[in-house]
This record gives C-alpha cells, structure tokens and sequence, in this order.
C-alpha cells in the first residue's frame, strides 16, 4: 500500500482488554509499558476476517528494527496486536511477540506512524487514516482468491514434479579432482547401473562428511566412469581454504536441483498470495481480463545512448514513461536486446536498479551482452557458472572483483601511457586560455568605446526628434487638404463622367440607328404588306367556310336519298310480312330485306321460332306412332292368343328417327325372310311394344310445346308488324323537315360563293401559304411596325437630350481640371517633405539600434568570460603544477593494486554487489534464498523470451519488480516442460490421467499466453511491436509476415539485401535463392514412419535429402572461399531442425557419425528449442507425408511453430518436405491455407524445387 501515513503521526486511543492486558503484563511491566516507552510507533496495519458483523479486526506489526526506543525490550522481534477498529482508535483483543523471519511490507498492509494512547478515550482517530483502514482488503479472504486463482497454474508444477519423482542413489567414488579456481570438480566411479549412468545429468551430489548438496552433475562419461560436478560456492569456499573430502568415499546423488526449484515456484505462489509483491497491482495484472493500468503522466524525454529505429525508441521511451507494466512484442530479429540494453541504460542514469531475468541463462546473457562497455552501468550476473554464457562469467560473484581490477589496471595504464600526452594537451589549453584572454581584453576595449558613442547618440536623437516635429505636422497639413481636394477632384471627375457618358452613349445610338427618311420610307413599305396579309388571310379563312357548306350538303343529299331508300324497304318488307306463315318464313324474309328490329322483336320472333321446331317433331312422332300402330296390329294378328304374352322388350332412350328406323328394319326383315317363326314374330313384336312405349314418354314430353307454338307465333308476328308500320311512319314524318334543311343549306352554299368571289378581286391568286402562317406574318409585320415607329420616336428624342448635354459638359471640364492641377501641387510639396523625413528618420534609427544594443550587458558578459578564462588558466596552471603529484598518486594506486589481496578483492566483490545497478539472472534463479537476501526488490524488472516461461516461472521476477517490462512474442512458441512440447507433454499426462485437474489450464496456453493476453489487453500506451528486422534476407521475412500482418503496420525489413548474401551457388540453390521449398514425392521412400513403441516420427527418405543438401552446402562454401567471396577460415553456421525429436536424433547421428564438413559449423534441434537461436543457413525437415488422400501433420498445425522455423534463418531457408501433405492433404483447412500461403510465398521468388528433379 502506498505509505500516505509515515509523515504525521496518527493519534488513536488504545483501549485493552483483559486478554491483551494479561497477554502485555506478561511480558512488559504494565499493559502500558510498550506504548509509553515510544510515543509513536512505525507500524504495518492489516485487516483480517472479522467473526462479528459490522465489526472490522486488524492486526498491527511493531517491527524492532524500525522502533529503535523499544528494539531491546523486544528482543529484536516483532510485536503482534490483535485489535477491532474503533472510531476513536483500537480495542486489543490478544498481543503476542513473533520472530522477524518473514517480512512486514506488503501490498495488503498500511504502514503508518501511530501513536498509541492507553490512557485516555477522548482522542479521535484522524477520518483518512480510518477510511484507509477501513478500505484495506481482508488478508486471509484475499489469499484465498489468489490461491484460488494461482490453482489453475498448479498443472505446470505437477508435471515437473512427475518428472522430477527420482529416488536418490549412492556409489563409492575412487579418487576426485578439482580445477585451478575450485568451482568444478571430477569424480571417479565405477559402480553405477546403466539406468544410473543416464539419469545423472543435473542431479545434485553430496559427499559423506563434506557437505549436502555441495554441486550439480553437468557432464558424465560412462566410458571413462567419470561424474563432473558444478560446485556450489560454500563448497568451493571450504575447498579454497584446503578443506578436502576424503580421497575415497561415498557419494549420493538426489533430484535436490530439481525439487528445490519446484518448491522456488511454489513458494512464488505463496508469496504472490501473502501479497509479498514489489508492486501492489501485480495480481490484477496477471488474472484480470482488463488489467487496471495506471497510464503515464507524460512521456519521458531521453537522450539515447545506442542507434535505434522509430518503434525502438518508442519501445524505451513507453517504458521509462511507465507505471507498472509495459510489454514490448519484438518478432524474430527486432533488436530486442539492442531495446533491453537502452532501457537498463536509461535507468542507470536515473539512478534506478534494474533486474534482466529470462527462462534461460542464454537469453540473459545476450540481453547484457550489449551492455558490457557502458561505465555507468555495473553489471552482476547471478546464476551457476557452467550455465552462463562466457562474455557473463566475468560478472559472476566470485569473478567480479577480479574484473573490476583488471578493467581498473587495465584503465590506468592506459592513462599512464597517456601521461605524456595530458602534458602536452594542458600547454595547448594554457596557450588557448592566454590567447582567449588576450582577445577578451581587445573587446572589452571595444565595448567602452561603444559605451561613449552610445552617449552621443542618445544627444542626437533629442536633436532629431525636435527637427523632425514641424516636418510631420505639415505633412499632416498637406495630407488633410489633399483629402479636401481629393474628394473635390473625385466629386467633379464624377459628375464630368456621368455627363460625357452619357452624351456619348446617346450619340453612339443615334450612329447605330437608320435616319428619320428611310425609317418613313420603311414603315410605308410594312402597312401595305400588312393589308395584303390580312385580306389574304380573310379569303382563304371565307374559302375554307364555303369548303364545309359544300361537304353539309352533300352529305345532307345522302342523308335524304338513304331516308327514302329505307322508307321503300320498311314499306315493301310489311307487305311481305302478310304472306308469312311460320316464324321461321318471317325470319328468313327479314334477313333477305335487311331489317333490324329491336331487341324485344328479335326475342318475341326467337322463342317463336324455338317452339315451331318442337311443333314440327311432335307432328313427326305422330306419323311414326301411326306406322308403328299399324305394325303392332299386324304382330298381334298374326300371332294371335299369344301375342297378349309377349312383353315390352326394354330398348333404351330412342330417338323418333330410330323408331322410324327400326320399322323399316322390321318391315324389311319379315318381306326378305320367306318363312317367319313364332318366336321371331314375338321378338319383333317385343322390340316394337318397347318402342312404343319409348314413343309415348317423347309424345307427352313435345305435345306441351306443340300446343303452345300457336300462342307464340300469333305474338311474335303481331310484335314484328306494328314495330314495321311505326318505323314507316317515322320516315314519313322525317321526309318534310330534311328537304327544308336541304333548301336553307343550298342557298347558304351561294351566297357564300358569291362573297368569295367579291374577295378574288381585291388579291393575287392562287395563294401560297396557310391561314396560320398568314397570321404568323401579319403579327411580325405589326411587330416591325410597331418597333420601327417606336425607334423613329427614341432617335428623334435622343438628338434633343444630346444637345442638352454639351451645355453641361463644358463649364463641369473645365472646373475638374482647375482642381487636378491643386490636387498635383499637394502631393508634390508632400513629396518634398517626405524625402526629408526619410533622410533624418534614417540618421534616428541608426542612432536607435546603437542606443538599444545592451552594450553594458556585453561587457560586463566579457569581463565574466574574462574572469573564468582567468580561472582557467589559473587551474591550468595549477594542474601543470600539480601533474606530477597526480602521477605519483596514479602510481601509487597502480602499485597499491598490483599488490592487491585477496581480501581487497573479497572488499571490492562487496561493494561492487551493493552497488550494482543491472543484475542478470534466470527466473527460477532470482528466488533463491540469497538472492532474495541481498536484492528483496528492483525499481525496474525486465523479463525477456516471455513466451518461453510458464507462468509460475515468471511470477518470481515479477514479484520482486516496482515496474515490469516484458518482452516476448506471442506469434513464437510457447514454453518447453523439459525436453518436450506443451503439447506433447499436455498428450502423455492425459494418457496417464484423464482426470488431470489442470488439463484446461495447459490448453488455454496452447491458444493464449499470459504475454499475449496482456498485450492484446494493454492499452496502446503500455505497450509497442518493434516492426523492423534486422536477421532474416527480405525473401525470409516474406514468409512469416502474415503473421504479423495486424500488428501495428506490420512487419519491416530492415537490412539491405546485400548484407544477406549467403554467397553459395550449388546443386539445390543459387545466390539469388534465400526462400526455397524442395519437394518431396508422395512416394515411397519419402512416407514418414513412427517410432516403434512410441508417438515421435521420422522420414528416412527426407534425411536422403538431407545428407545431399548438407553435402551440396559443404561443397558451395569450399568454392566461395576458392573464390575469395569468404575468408579461408569462415564456415557457414547451418541449423538442421525438425517439428519431431526422432528426426533430429536421425539428423544428429547422420553428421556426427556419417558425414565430414569441414566448411560448416551445424547445429541440430526441435523447431522448440531452437527458439532464440539464429544462424546463416536453417534446413527444416517436416517430416509428415502419407500415401492416404487426406491426413493431419500434427504439430505442425501451430503457425507460431511455422514462424520459428522459417525465423531462425539469416541468409537461406530451405523447407524439405512434400507440398502436397501440408498445401492439400491436411483436414484443418485453416492450417492448410497457411502453408499453402507459405507456398505461393516461395513459389513467387521461383523457390520451389522438385527433388526428383534436382537429384
């Protein structure tokens, strides 16, 4: 908690209770004793679960190295009081002393100066520092959630510990040997078991009699029975003072190393609880979704020490402006550790201590690599010595005395070789210094002279000032009468102009216009063509009404000649009508005559007709019921008595013409057959008996309509008669008035040819144009009339207003010119006047810029350059004298350390530990006990290679930083458990446990590190991506950009082309190829095989091509030397790296055992371990390859595994492996589209090789 309580002095009562009263007495005097002996205590206050509502408990430490007047009634402990949370102050509840083994500070804890009250009740508790109180979060309710919390993390610590789960074992050593400074030391054994011999590597020793734990095995030779151990420094200690374990003895070996981390881890995880953190938001940074960060008040200004591009600088400067947190994403080649050096440079000069902590002793010896030369800075690197990169071992503990003095020797001799040259370069500065002075003498002269002319001018300027006076005040005259006189000139300038104008404009339109004659002239011409016009018009608009006249009594003839036509027809057709018998005559007559009746007539003569049809067959049925009656009675009688038997034989529906049919049948059968039977006469009789019956049912049915015909026809021949006779006397009556119509009409016809003809006269025929355009003409005719008189009228009134003008015009010329000439006298004496100001304005400004130059400032500026050139050379002068004391000193200190002890260097060790300002170390490392000890906390910590620890692992440093810096890259891998994936870890403890309580946990890794959630979640102040690469040839880089292609702009090249020449022309490559792709056969032998009893794969035909690659490259670097384009003595650094750890032992055995390569310097290993690491050529085998159509290629799925590979390259990527398999045979389709973007990547720069082609 922040420390808001420590200046004042909190007054509270204390009341006691019989508890804590009896608890105090016990120890002290009075219950008082402690609380009067010092009135105010330093005191941390923390808030625990209360066991009563609404009340809040409190504990508060009293710790005695803070509270000096009672340290010794303490006994050097520390006070406990147990106590709730008064208005006025505190109730003791218990007290009780406790050891000071663990620490008071804590992000839970109010540390406050309180004074403690036992006497009185009256005090009152200030309200902040009870609020405050009040405010502070329950301890044992926080560590719970933390717990709760950190429990998904506890997955990575239970697979260490499966692994770590080795029983300790013993063997007799021999003999012993140590090096010459006492850290390694050899053991000869003999008795060991194979199992034994393998399970040595890292494990702890400890030998009978000297020691627990007293080294770590770091290298065993089973053949030679030989065990080398890292010592630990109290057993080099004891060895440095000669104490030896015996010669022969016995030795036993424990996974000490292992289980002691492990239980640093979880004692990270109970600090973390405990709230024993550097910085109070550390548990919200790690856990929460959105981290509540506080954001810098402003960005630093820095002055940088190395040479960095935009998104470096903005990287340090976001991380010096910094609170608590900011991640720096930094993708493969970014000068990560360029960033981290600046940084920890940056705050050495603000005096700040920094921690650089990674997972692995390499990255951290890279990120201080950088900062070896920087004196400002006092490295100390903290690890075990065979783990630590060789440029770091001079910054280990027991080496940094030694490189202290040597850099320190090394220095001073260099200045003693330079004592000549100090003298010599301090008689140049004493000759500088003489000349300086000699030059400040001459200006101060000069400025005295300035001084006094400085006097004069200011006497001149007066004069001035009192000449110029006058001179502006009648420029000031002139200037107002030439205002007068100008607004006069402009005044009658305006009036001339308006009256010139004017008469000018009239004249030019009386130019432009005809004269009065010829416009007489013209309108004459335009009346007589309007009159013939008009009469034009008025003859054909007269023709066109005798046109119609004529057409009305045509059709007026037509109209009485079709009159009496129908008048003959109606008149003929009723006539007709009386012969008419039937309905269907009737009809047929008024068809042939053409008359249409109404409607009503039409349907009366209609339904007539209709029933006259019925009436003709019912008088059919009775002409064959007469044949068939007759027939009947001939049957009968011829058959006699019988023929009362016979029945009527059922026939069906029959039509009349069918019985008529069926007689003649009948009638035809009996005359054509010359012998006729019973049964046959009884058969006819039947048939004609069911006839008749037939005939009956259509009699009844037609008779009705038969007897109502008559009634029908009589009505419908009356109808069609008198509608015949109304129709006839209708045309009668019409006759009379139609020829009336005819004599008015044709004698309007004459008349109307009379008057047309009057009209003929008085015109030109024929006549062209149309009535309309007649119109059309006479109107423009009257228009030119029109505007042709009104433009005689406006010139004959224009000449008037012309003459009127040039009587004014005149007397207004000569009044304007008149006061242009007084107007141009003003402006000339102003002119005059003017050039005098000018001249004596210029002599006052010359005299005013030498009044305003601060002479007086300059020289006394020069006599205070004067008086410190004086000291300087004085100090000069004393340093030539004192030159060869100072010698002397330097070699008395040269001697002094040339002599040095060692307990001078044990002397400089310390205070160069208490004193360093960048302290190196791993994660794991930074929460040993000692290391705790002498560094507690960091203003600053910066973990680098985040995305390679898990997250216990970096909670140590975490803990111990004020502010943390990460720096990762969470498009890299995530970390390795041991030798292995997460993923092939997270698959082997499935398969041993499906219950694994932590499984999620692992999984949510796999899709999203700790860094990435934390960056993705920062805001943008609090975090940045270095964007340009300085490793990989642009081609490379191509490969792994769509990884970083929504990252902030993406990622840049920042190393020219040239600067990446891998200089080999080859078999599989040329000096243009950096990106290249060999493709294997989806063939045997190029299918990828499983190890037998286990999950890793191999490609026995991909190491073929390996074997001839390696060759080739060997081959290419002998000729680049034979060329000169390398040095004789260079060889080419290439990584030979593989998704599965059996191809890489594949690979390994293959170069160790099979292969010479004098021109290469090779590395092998998984595609994780390889993380950090670069090298100038990277041959990536990928193993996977099936003959099936579809498969999967496992890890390989992961692009960020894709990005290391392709990253690790400088120069020439080389992927070995089939297209196929990764671009289609693979089922995700995501991972699919991502090595078949890889391959249309290559494809581009003309890299993708057929090995059965190159081979």
């Amino acid at each position: 908690m922040v420390d808001n309580f420590l200046h004042a002095v909190q007054q509270c009562t204390l009341n006691i209770t019989t508890k804590a009263k009896d608890a105090l007495e016990a120890l002290f005097p009075s219950a008082h004793f402690l609380f009067d002996t010092q009135k105010e205590l330093l005191t941390y206050v923390e808030k625990r679960t209360s066991t009563k509502p609404g009340e809040t408990h409190v504990t508060l430490y009293i710790d005695a190295r803070e509270n000096p007047f009672i340290a010794a009634q303490l006994n050097g402990r520390i006070a406990v009081l147990n106590a709730v949370l008064r208005n006025s102050g505190f109730l003791a509840t218990n007290f009780y002393i406790a050891d000071n083994r663990f620490p008071l500070k804590t992000t839970r804890r109010l540390h406050a100066r309180i004074s403690l009250n036992t006497h009185t009740t009256n005090a009152e508790m200030p309200i902040p520092f009870y609020k405050a109180m009040r405010q502070l979060p329950d301890v044992e309710l926080q560590q719970q959630v933390i717990k709760k919390r950190i429990a998904s993390w506890e997955g990575y610590l239970h697979i260490q510990e499966q692994n770590a789960t080795i029983d300790d074992f013993s063997t007799k050593y021999d003999d012993f040997s140590c090096n010459d400074d006492f850290t390694r030391m050899t053991l000869f054994v003999t008795q060991l078991s194979r199992k034994e011999w393998q399970q040595l590597k890292s494990l702890s020793a400890s030998i009978q009699q000297f020691g627990d734990a007293i080294g770590d095995v770091i290298n065993v030779n089973e053949r030679r029975g030989t065990i080398e151990l890292e010592l630990q420094q109290k057993a080099t200690a004891l060895l440095r003072k000669r104490v030896f374990p015996k010669q022969k003895g016995t030795v036993t070996f424990s996974n000490f190393a292992s289980l002691s981390q492990i239980r640093r881890l979880r004692r990270g995880f109970d600090d973390l609880a405990k709230g024993y953190a550097a910085n109070s938001n550390l548990e919200d940074l790690l856990f929460d979704e959105t981290p509540q960060i506080e954001p810098p008040k402003e960005l630093v200004k820095l002055d940088f020490n190395n040479a960095l591009n935009e998104f470096q600088q903005a990287a340090v400067i976001g991380a010096m402006s910094a609170n608590d947190l900011y991640c720096i994403q930094g993708p493969p080649g970014t000068g990560k550790t360029t960033v981290i050096a600046e940084i920890c440079y940056q705050n050495a000069k603000a005096g700040l201590t920094t921690l650089v902590a990674s997972q692995s002793n390499l990255a951290v010896d890279n990120a201080l690599s950088r900062l070896l030369k920087h004196k400002d800075i006092r490295i100390l690197r903290y690890g075990r010595t065979e783990s630590i990169e060789e440029e770091g071992k001079k910054f280990i503990e027991e080496n940094i005395g030694h490189y202290w003095l040597d850099t320190t020797k090394a220095e001073m001799a260099r200045h003693q070789f330079q004592e000549g040259a100090e003298k010599e370069a301090l008689l140049v500065q004493k000759e500088t210094a003489q000349q300086t002075l000699v030059a400040l003498d001459l200006r101060i002269q000069v400025l005295h002279d300035a001084i006094s002319q400085k006097a004069t001018a200011k006497i001149e300027l007066r004069r001035l000032n009192q000449q110029l006076s006058p001179l502006h005040a009648s420029v000031d005259e002139l200037a107002t009468a030439r205002k007068r006189l100008k607004q006069d000139v402009t005044k009658r300038s305006n009036e001339y102009n308006k009256v010139y104008h004017q008469r000018i404009e009239l004249e030019r339109y009386i130019d432009n216009s005809l004269d009065g004659k010829t416009l007489l002239q013209k309108i004459e011409t335009l009346k007589h063509a309007i009159q013939q016009t008009q009469a034009k018009r008025t003859y054909l608009l007269e023709r066109d009404k005798l046109d119609a006249l004529t057409t009305q009594l045509q059709q007026l003839h037509e109209s009485a000649a079709a009159a009496e036509r129908n008048l003959h027809a109606v008149t003929e057709t009723l006539h007709a009508v009386q012969h008419c018998e039937n309905a269907a005559s009737l009809q047929a007559l008024l068809t042939a005559h053409a008359i249409t009746l109404s409607a009503f007539s039409m349907n009366r003569l209609h339904v007539a007709y209709e029933a006259e049809h019925h009436a003709q067959q019912f008088m059919h049925l009775k002409k064959v019921n007469t044949r068939l009656m007759s027939a009947i009675t001939f049957l009968q009688q011829q058959l006699g008595d019988v023929a009362h038997t016979i029945l009527p034989a059922w026939i069906g529906n029959v039509s009349i013409e069918d019985i008529d049919e069926l007689l003649d049948d009948v009638k035809q059968t009996l005359v054509a057959q010359q012998r006729v039977t019973y049964e046959q006469l009884a058969a006819h009789l039947a048939k004609l008996l069911g006839a008749k019956e037939s005939l009956n049912t259509q009699g009844r049915a037609l008779k009705s309509d038969a007897d109502r015909y008559d009634q029908l026809w009589k009505s419908a021949y009356a109808t069609v008669a008198n509608e015949l006779r109304n129709e006839r006397d209708a045309l009668q009556r019409n006759a009379a008035p139609l020829q009336q119509a005819l004599d008015t009409l044709t004698a309007q016809h004459d008349d109307q040819q009379q008057l047309l003809s009057t009209f003929a006269e008085k015109i030109e025929l024929p006549i062209a144009e149309t009535p309309q355009m007649l119109a059309l003409l006479a109107n423009e005719y009257v228009n030119d009339y029109s505007t042709l008189q009104t433009s005689y009228d406006t010139v004959k009134q224009k000449q008037a207003e012309v003459e009127q003008l040039l009587l004014v015009e005149q007397p207004l010329k000569e009044a304007h010119d008149k006061e242009r000439a007084l107007l141009d006298d003003n402006l000339a004496q102003e002119t005059a006047l003017l050039e005098q100001i000018d001249a004596l304005e210029q002599q006052r400004n010359d005299y005013k810029a030498m009044i305003a130059e601060n002479v007086e400032e300059q020289l006394e500026e020069a006599e205070q350059q004067k008086i410190q050139a004086t000291e300087q050379l004085h100090m000069i002068e004393q340093q030539l004298a004192e030159l060869p004391k100072k010698h002397a000193l330097q070699q008395k200190w040269r001697d002094m350390l040339n002599e040095a002890t060692d307990y001078d260097l044990d002397e400089i060790k310390k205070l160069y530990i208490k004193h360093a300002n960048v302290i190196g170390t791993t994660c794991v490392q930074s929460a040993r006990k000692d290391f705790i000890d002498t560094y507690p906390q960091f203003d600053v910590v910066i973990i680098d290679e985040v995305s390679k620890a898990t997250p216990p692992e970096l909670l140590l440093p975490m803990l111990k930083g004020k502010k943390i810096i990460l720096v990762g890259d969470h498009h890299q891998l995530p970390p390795l458990l041991g030798d292995d994936t997460l993923e092939e870890t997270l698959e082997a403890v499935i398969a041993e446990s499906s219950t694994f309580a932590q499984k999620d946990e692992l999984e949510q890794l796999l899709r999203e590190s700790l860094f990435e959630r934390l960056f993705k979640a920062l805001p943008a102040t609090n975090k940045q991506m270095l964007a340009i690469q300085y490793r990989m040839h642009e081609h490379i880089m191509a490969g792994i950009t769509p990884f970083y292609a929504h990252e902030q702009g993406g990622l840049r090249c920042g190393v020219p082309a040239n600067a990446r020449d891998h200089l080999l022309e080859g078999r599989f490559m040329t000096r243009d190829d950096h990106l290249l792709w060999l493709d294997l056969p989806s063939a045997p032998p190029y299918f990828e095989q499983r190890v037998k009893g286990g999950s890793s794969l191999f490609n026995e035909g991909e190491l073929e091509i390996i074997r001839d690659v390696l060759l080739d490259l060997n081959d290419a670097t002998k000729r680049a030397k034979e060329a000169g384009l390398m040095p004789d003595d260079a060889q080419k650094s290439v990584g030979v790296i593989s998704f599965y750890g059996e191809q890489v032992k594949k690979i390994t055995r293959l170069i160790q055992q099979e292969l010479q390569l004098p021109h290469l310097q090779l590395r092998t290993g998984t595609v994780d371990k390889f993380q950090g690491m670069e090298m100038d050529v990277i041959l990536v085998s990928m193993v996977r390859n099936i003959p099936e159509a579809q498969g999967h290629i496992g890890f390989a799925r992961d692009y960020r595994r894709l990005n290391v590979a392709v990253s690790r390259a400088r120069e020439l990527c080389m992927m070995i492996g089939s297209v196929d398999m990764f671009t289609k045979k693979e089922r995700q389709p995501k991972a699919r589209a991502m090595y078949d973007t890889l391959y249309k990547t290559v494809a581009q720069q003309q890299g993708v090789r057929s090995v059965m082609e190159v081979i």
